[in-house]
């Protein structure tokens, strides 16, 4: 996990260059956030997805999805 995207381990099969939409419901969070993103690399079953973010409410979610990463769980990369 890092600012701009998020690797991510699927059984569904990904293409580079496909669009997908992340959905993290942890309590944390508070409500659900989804995130779009398109996958830029692979292997094997795992996927870095990097994020896109072209709308007010999909920068919102994505800063608050990162500040509850970095502030109660500490695992993203800054």
């Amino acid at each position: 996990m890092n600012p701009g995207g998020i690797a991510i381990q699927t059984n569904t099969e990904l293409s580079i260059g496909t669009q997908a939409k992340i959905e993290f419901a942890r309590r944390s969070f508070g409500l659900p956030l989804t995130l779009r993103g398109v996958v830029c690399n692979r292997a094997g079953r795992r996927y870095g997805v990097e994020f896109l973010v072209t709308n007010a409410v999909e920068k919102q979610h994505l800063i608050l999805f990162q500040q509850v990463l970095h502030t109660k769980v500490g695992c993203l990369d800054t």
